[in-house]
Parts: structure tokens; sequence; C-alpha cells
């Protein structure tokens, strides 16, 4: 396996999700095609819908791996797709996967941890080389 840069390769995986929000803006700024089934849609918006899916997409592949890699993927979703606060994302985790508190730090790590898994997971090439 080639060796890489896990930190800019975190930067680049933290990146691509978070541009997740305006791709979402975009897709909702074409509904009126995507609610009229006999009207193409422009390439705009496919473009926009299939950035979006691609996202929501790889989460739910890390889902199924394992409950670990699936605590580390609704880590990513309540984060950046639902874009929830550290505390939020706490909260919604011990409920989800009846865990004990978590400490922002232990968050912020799995958090590193689960970007370097999600920009593995891509389909995209999201690996920064060394």
């Amino acid at each position: 396996m080639v060796p890489i840069n896990e930190p800019a390769t975190i930067q680049r995986a933290k990146q691509f999700l978070k541009d997740y929000r305006q791709w979402q803006l975009q897709k909702h700024s074409f509904s009126k095609w995507v609610n009229q089934p006999d009207t193409e849609m422009p390439p705009a918006a496919k473009q926009a819908d299939f950035e979006c899916q691609l996202r929501l997409k790889t989460l739910a592949a890390m889902r199924e791996i394992d409950q670990p890699t699936a605590l580390l993927a609704d880590l990513l979703t309540d984060r950046y797709i639902h874009h929830l606060t550290i505390p939020q994302t706490v909260a919604d985790l011990s409920t989800k996967y009846h865990q004990g508190y978590l400490a922002e730090r232990t968050v912020n790590r799995y958090q590193n941890r689960a970007l370097l898994i999600f920009a593995y997971a891509c389909p995209r090439n999201l690996l920064v080389k060394k």
C-alpha cells in the first residue's frame, strides 16, 4: 500500500464532506425539475444530485462494515450532513450506541479516524500521497 499523508488526507476528506452543503443547496435550487418527471434535468442539477449521493452512499457503505465503523459514519453524518455541534453529536451518538459520555477530545480523535476511513471508502480519490 502506498504511504499517505494522513493530516492532508484528513483535511481533504473534511473539505469534501463540507462541500455537501453547497451541493445540497444547488440541488434544491433545481427542485422544480426533480418534481417534474417529464422534464429533463439540467446537467448542473444532475451533477449536484450526484455529488450529494456520492457522499451519502459512501457514509452508508461505511455503516455496513461493522458497528465501530457505523459509529464513525454516524459521527460524520451528524457533523457534516446534519451540521450538529460536538455536544449535539455526543448526545446523539451516546443515545444511538448506548455509550457513556464521550469527551470532546475523544470525539475529535474519532472524527479524524472516521475521515481517514471515509477517504479510503470514497470512490473519489481523496488520499494524499507522501
